[in-house]
């Protein structure tokens, strides 16, 4: 799932984990077509297409094994 925003991000993780949902990973990338930076969200069980996916470029991984790494580690002790 794609969202505009890091808190938004955060809050889908949250609802996710809430919801037994396992979180496979979260990227931070540009939109080609709108030059937006967006945040894209992928469960577990769902194969992570960020790099084959057209409109995406320089995606970043912030979300791995259950943390915010990279800039948003902080976002570990954020509530």
């Amino acid at each position: 799932m794609t969202v505009d925003t890091i808190i938004r991000a955060k809050d889908l993780v949250e609802e996710m984990q809430a919801d037994r949902m396992g979180v496979g990973s979260v990227w931070e990338y540009t939109n080609t077509m709108s030059r937006k930076l967006l945040f894209a969200v992928f469960p577990l069980d769902q194969f992570c297409d960020i790099h084959e996916s057209p409109y995406v470029d320089r995606p970043v991984r912030i979300w791995k094994d259950g943390l915010w790494i990279g800039k948003y580690k902080f976002m570990n002790e954020v509530e």
